[in-house]
């Protein structure tokens, strides 16, 4: 028969190896096993790893040719070439959803088209004001098409993501839906505002 003494110290380590165990056992799964092989994330892009640092961007907007920073905001980047056809219309209109539906966060989002020739932006003023665009007279296109199509698997229909830091971290294929791109950004800015 087991004494008061020694029934209450098994009570009292029972109860400690209730929480130690779990603790344990994630830590050698994840040290020491395959357990997070294969695991995917919760991501509706494609990690960009490492982030690549775009360093100063410098753009105009649509309807101002004053030249202003992006900095310290989450940027959404598409490309562009030749004109602004019924596909760029689309992801302008796109881009400029996703960053509404952002809602108190919007101020925290910014959207860049990068552009491989000047275009004339007068007709799409009144629908698409504030819309940062790069082109190839810009100081900063050039480094800019270098960094993004020096990451993996570029692909110019893609929409890019930038964080706050300015770093290339997110790839978006083009059929992606924009609720997971809006899921993912929401995400972001609560991790990392």
């Amino acid at each position: 028969m087991i004494n008061q003494q020694n029934k209450g110290r098994l009570v009292l380590i029972t109860i400690a190896l209730m929480f130690f165990v779990p603790i344990l056992l994630a830590w050698f799964l994840n040290f020491y096993s395959d357990f997070k092989k294969d695991a995917q994330g919760v991501q509706h892009g494609e990690l960009i790893a490492p982030p690549v640092p775009l360093g100063d961007l410098k753009a105009t907007s649509i309807g101002n040719s004053k030249i202003s920073d992006i900095e310290k905001k989450w940027t959404l980047i598409f490309l562009v070439s030749d004109q602004c056809d019924r596909v760029c219309e689309d992801k302008l209109y796109q881009l400029r959803q996703i960053r509404l539906a952002t809602g108190k966060d919007r101020e925290k989002v910014e959207r860049l088209l990068v552009a491989d020739r000047e275009i004339d932006w007068s007709s799409y003023e009144v629908e698409f004001l504030n819309q940062k665009v790069i082109d190839n007279r810009s100081p900063s296109y050039t480094s800019l098409l270098n960094s993004l199509q020096s990451t993996k698997n570029f692909d110019a229909d893609s929409i890019y993501l930038v964080d706050a830091y300015g770093s290339l971290i997110m790839r978006y294929a083009y059929k992606t839906q924009p609720k997971g791109i809006i899921k993912d950004i929401e995400r972001l800015i609560r991790v990392a505002p």
